[in-house]
């Protein structure tokens, strides 16, 4: 198996930044994608490279970590990424029941690819 030195994270509130900022510094080559674009540019000054779209986003490496506000949004953009996903492994740290990882995890393989529901039980510090 061939260890992952790239990722994407899309979302950057409060969790996905900081999730975002801990790759680059640990040196993986990091994607990150926000709907409001300017929450971007600290990390893109940290050394993250900032995707114009989600569908680049996803398109930019294997890994996509998604950690947006509801599971509506990521099914929104697991639906906009579509065949983007084919061969990604996708995790996604947004709070939700069983019903929307089900949901989402049928999405993500009816375009190819590999779905993990994960939880932050405590919101990280900068």
């Amino acid at each position: 198996m061939t260890a992952l030195t790239s990722v994407s994270v899309i979302g950057l509130g409060a969790m996905g930044y900081v999730i975002a900022e801990t790759f680059v510094k640990a040196g993986f080559s990091t994607t990150v994608w926000n709907r409001s674009i300017e929450k971007a540019s600290p990390l893109a000054a940290k050394g993250a490279h900032v995707a114009k779209t989600v569908v680049k986003a996803v398109e930019a490496n294997k890994l996509i970590i998604i950690c947006v506000l509801d599971n509506n949004v990521v099914d929104d953009i697991l639906t906009l990424a579509g065949s983007s996903l084919r061969d990604r492994i996708v995790i996604n740290y947004t709070h939700g029941i069983p019903g929307d990882a089900i949901a989402s995890s049928k999405i993500v393989a009816a375009n190819g690819g590999q779905y993990l529901d994960s939880a932050i039980l405590h919101t990280p510090q900068s």
